[in-house]
């Protein structure tokens, strides 16, 4: 688990915020499920990992969670997926956000999709810089899985997220009709 401290400013008075960041687990884990159950399922192009009948029941998000790890190691993967890691970002004990990081990219991931996806920040600390840190804490999970240039995707009115994006070093380098395309070029030595 990997923790950052950072000052977040917010509009009425500073807060502190103590990010941290946890790799999918096995685990039955009941706070999880519920934060799950309230991120909408489609946010500014960010989409929830989890499917509603993932969460009916403990049994039905064991097996989401073991589906999840299964794929986290290439074991599985329905036709045409990669490799991906999910990772939750939590605020001292309450779950704050979801990172996604797809370990390659296909050709139609390249230019649509990325390595990085962030989002399920809930509506009243958006905002305040979590994006900002869940992104930091994620480049840092891709540099220890190889990924030397990452890629993120963001949907054309999400100013938000396309500002997280060139706040953590990212460059739009492209863009398509839904999508303006970002990359993280590695800094010359």
């Amino acid at each position: 688990m990997i923790s950052h401290v950072h000052p977040l400013n917010s509009r009425t008075e500073k807060t502190m915020v103590n990010l941290t960041i946890e790799t999918l687990s096995v685990n039955p884990n009941r706070p999880l499920q519920t934060y799950l159950s309230s991120v909408d399922r489609l946010e500014g192009g960010f989409s929830n990992p989890a499917d509603k009948s993932d969460l009916l029941n403990e049994h039905a998000f064991i097996a989401w969670l073991q589906r999840m790890d299964n794929h986290a190691h290439g074991i599985d993967l329905p036709a045409g997926f990669v490799n991906q890691t999910l990772y939750f970002f939590k605020n001292d004990d309450r779950y704050v956000g979801i990172g996604k990081l797809r370990h390659r990219l296909t050709p139609a991931l390249y230019i649509d999709g990325g390595h990085i996806a962030y989002g399920g920040v809930p509506h009243e600390l958006r905002g305040h810089g979590i994006g900002t840190e869940m992104l930091h804490l994620l480049l840092i999970e891709a540099q220890q899985l190889g990924i030397q240039t990452p890629r993120a995707t963001t949907t054309l009115n999400n100013f938000a997220s396309q500002h997280i994006l060139q706040a953590n070093g990212f460059t739009q380098v492209g863009k398509n009709k839904k999508h303006l395309i970002f990359e993280l070029q590695k800094k010359q030595q």
